[in-house]
């Protein structure tokens, strides 16, 4: 049976609807599957049908379930809105809350919040179930008792009153939006929004989503329900404002995981759904050939519309999946491993990973995890510098880096960020290397001037690191500019300039004894021939700082931050009164030229040599 040839498709049914769950090449492994299921009590039946080219699909097994009533419980939230009259109930942000808190509820009966609000049954009938009603009353008054410096009691009153007032409100509207539905059939969104502005002024927004609230209420699943919104905002042209009331709407389905475990029907894995939603958050997403028909009209809208609150709820989503501990795949670590390098590529981009630095800071989260050794998760700084490696691209890296520095991360390793992006951007010879082979010269100028952008507007870094490269980035889009995207030719450095840069007289400095000559992350513009005393180096590592050498008279310090131009990897305390020589960048990179047009293969084993010491010292922090 195993080697049975097609695919398997596992379909779940619960209330007389059959919806796909996953799919596979064997068929014991998808009946498996499908017994798996039905152990987990959440479906009343699961089968399995055998596809096969243009073939009709046979159902190749089939078994009934005892699915639990799961209780109608509510759900606490640690945050709400703090609403002060009727009109902020039906806000945004207290529709999502009540999502939240009745998700439960509202998926028993398939609705989103809106429809609830505007349904005077379903708010009578939720006032009659059980004890549901005191529960969510005295959760929420809780909470916003906490949050907002109140009166648990007063606030409990409060909204007692409120949703009697709501189940009023909702009983006068349903006898007006019978007729606001079918002008919003027949005239469109823009049309109805205009008339009911010009007619309600006081109720315009409430009579309008209480209209689309009402064609919610025709849908018969998620996806349906997902597929009238998007029918409203298809004819309106980019920028439109009145896409926000479809768009609202959209992000309120999708907040509840069975709206979305129907939107992505058959993803084989977490990491597999992870990657659909982050790149559908971007219109990205790739064909999905068991997703629901409102799956690609979704996917086109998110990249031609400002798809503002339905982004913002995938990507609350991504960024919990990625933080969280739950295995990426059923395979195993080293599956999840390989899962989370392919994430990296679809996350990654020139213009910055896919969610900002939120998501930037779950990826270091769930590299510590997935990288993890015999002693437990590996360091903040090993994960970053093992993330960073995994984009697609140099500027993705780069951009990465960038996200990551304005994070709680990124400024307690901001050495690390600095140096990384240090390393990729002076390693380059071109712009063309920033993108991987076979970019034209029209992308790579708009990538590098989309990088170059987002380095001048980078908040995260720190001042005296962001001018060297920004100017670093400016050099190689004028180079590329000019050379039309040919590799430069390599320029030599004259005899005379070299003589006259290495051979001018060298300064002296002082330091006393306790000052610091150089600190660690520092940028490197000279390095030191100690004349007379002694220093002591020293590493930082956690809140310490170790000393790791002490070094005296005709040792050279600082050399590895001018070869490499990396910031320093360790801070030079005087330990008594040392005199040294001031050796200038100029004059170092001048030596640093001799060499390389004397012995090309020794000046390029030095930076081999030094990138592996900085790699060792990174890997024994």
């Amino acid at each position: 049976m195993s080697g049975s040839s097609g695919n398997f498709e596992v379909q779940t049914g619960r209330e007389g609807r059959w919806t796909i769950n996953n799919s596979f090449p064997s068929q014991d492994k998808a009946i498996a599957h499908a017994k798996a299921m039905l152990k987990t009590g959440h479906w009343d039946a699961a089968r399995v049908l055998k596809t096969q080219g243009n073939l009709k699909p046979k159902v190749v097994f089939q078994e009934e379930g005892r699915r639990g009533e799961r209780p109608l419980n509510i759900i606490p939230v640690e945050w709400a809105p703090f609403c002060e009259n009727i009109e902020d109930f039906y806000s945004f942000d207290a529709r999502r809350t009540a999502g939240w808190l009745l998700r439960r509820w509202l998926d028993h009966h398939h609705i989103c919040a809106l429809e609830m609000l505007f349904t005077s049954g379903q708010l009578k009938l939720f006032q009659r179930k059980d004890n549901l009603l005191p529960q969510a009353v005295g959760s929420l008054a809780k909470t916003q008792a906490k949050l907002y410096d109140l009166n648990v009691s007063d606030r409990s009153n409060f909204l007692y009153t409120m949703v009697n007032r709501l189940t009023s409100q909702a009983q006068d509207f349903e006898d007006r939006l019978p007729r606001s539905l079918s002008y919003l059939k027949a005239e469109g969104l823009p049309k109805l929004v205009a008339k009911a502005k010009e007619q309600a002024p006081a109720q315009a927004e409430q009579l309008i989503f209480g209209t689309l609230a009402m064609r919610l209420s025709e849908a018969g699943d998620w996806d349906e329900k997902t597929a009238f919104m998007i029918d409203f905002i298809d004819p309106l042209a980019e920028g439109d404002p009145h896409v926000r009331y479809c768009d609202e709407i959209i992000a309120e389905i999708l907040d509840g995981a069975e709206a979305v475990t129907e939107l992505l029907r058959g993803q084989k894995d977490m990491a597999a759904a992870i990657s659909v939603l982050a790149t559908l958050c971007v219109g990205r997403a790739t064909d999905q050939p068991l997703a629901g028909p409102a799956f690609p009209r979704l996917n086109a809208l998110m990249s031609r519309s400002d798809m503002h609150y339905t982004r913002m709820v995938l990507l609350e989503r991504v960024q919990r999946e990625m933080a969280s501990v739950k295995p990426l795949t059923r395979e195993g670590k080293e599956a999840d491993q390989a899962a989370f390098k392919r994430l990296m590529h679809d996350f990654g981009h020139v213009e910055g990973i896919i969610g900002g630095s939120t998501t930037a800071e779950t990826l270091i989260q769930r590299a510590r995890i997935l990288f993890s050794d015999e002693d437990g998760n590996i360091p903040a700084d090993k994960a970053i510098i093992a993330t960073a490696d995994l984009m697609a691209s140099k500027a993705a890296a780069v951009s990465f880096l960038i996200d990551l520095a304005d994070t709680d991360i990124g400024r307690a390793q901001e050495a690390t960020v600095v140096s990384q992006i240090a390393y990729v951007i002076n390693r380059i010879p071109s712009a063309g290397d920033l993108l991987d082979h076979g970019h034209d010269t029209k992308e790579v100028l708009k990538a590098t001037e989309i990088l170059l952008d987002k380095m001048q507007n980078a908040e995260g870094l720190p001042e005296t690191w962001q001018p060297r490269f920004i100017k670093k980035l400016q050099e190689l889009l004028s180079e590329y500019r000019s050379t039309g995207g040919k590799m430069p030719a390599q320029k030599k450095p004259s005899a005379a300039k070299g003589k006259q840069m290495s051979d001018q007289p060298l300064k002296r400095r002082k330091i006393a004894a306790g000052d610091f000559l150089f600190h660690e992350g520092e940028p490197g513009d000279e390095a030191y021939l100690l004349i007379s005393g002694r220093l002591e180096i020293n590493r930082k590592t956690g809140n310490t700082h170790k000393v790791v050498a002490t070094v005296g008279r005709g040792n050279i310090v600082g050399e590895m931050a001018l070869i490499d131009d990396q910031p320093r990897m360790a801070s030079a305390k005087a330990v008594e009164d040392t005199m040294v020589t001031v050796i200038p960048v100029d004059s170092f990179k001048a030596r640093l030229d001799r060499l390389n047009d004397i012995d090309p293969v020794m000046r390029r084993l030095l930076d081999i040599f030094v990138n592996r010491i900085r790699q060792q010292t990174k890997t024994a922090r």
